[in-house]
């Protein structure tokens, strides 16, 4: 006699060897009558797959981060080529600059700011840094920055001025108003 396989939502005939429902009381091929056994059975495997489902479906999600994660890893880790490698310090050096022109502005900015009659008016239009050389010669960023703040008489005003900055934007060296 053949095991017979279990499966959720059916179960196999022993008979026939046939899928029938698993709420079926018999097989509608042959006929055969299934036990109370059978049943209890069939209804206790169809509670622990159910109990079992999301854990299942858990470890396969689990699984396929890890998958991703792997590969990741493993592509981060190979070695770059020459030219990859000059891009990359390119990129690096980039964003450097990047940070010390956008340091400059800041600075320049909270110059001028503290530079007015009402520095509570102040308000920022725009800044842009450009590297240059300071009145010293040494080299540094001047930076144009656009403003809207109060004027002596109250009226809100829009305002630039240039001011230059150390070359690690952490200090305004001067500033030259522009109307």
């Amino acid at each position: 006699m053949r095991k017979s396989r279990m499966r959720v939502g059916t179960m196999q005939c022993p008979n026939c060897l046939g899928d029938v429902p698993s709420a079926a009381k018999a097989c509608r091929r042959c006929g055969h009558a299934f036990s109370e056994g059978q049943l209890e059975k069939q209804a206790a495997f169809e509670k622990r797959a159910k109990m079992a489902a999301p854990y299942v479906s858990g470890l396969a999600i689990l699984t396929v981060l890890v998958l991703l994660w792997t590969c990741t890893r493993q592509q981060a880790a190979q070695p770059l080529t020459p030219s990859e490698r000059v891009e990359a310090g390119r990129k690096a050096s980039s964003d450097k600059l990047a940070v010390l022109e956008y340091r400059a502005e800041g600075t320049a900015a909270e110059a001028v700011k503290q530079r007015l009659n009402d520095p509570a008016s102040f308000e920022l239009v725009g800044a842009s840094a450009m590297p240059g050389k300071t009145d010293d010669g040494s080299p540094g960023w001047i930076v144009g920055v656009t403003y809207r703040a109060k004027n002596g008489f109250g009226a809100v005003m829009t305002n630039n001025a240039i001011v230059s900055v150390d070359q690690q934007g952490e200090a305004a060296l001067k500033i030259i108003d522009i109307r």
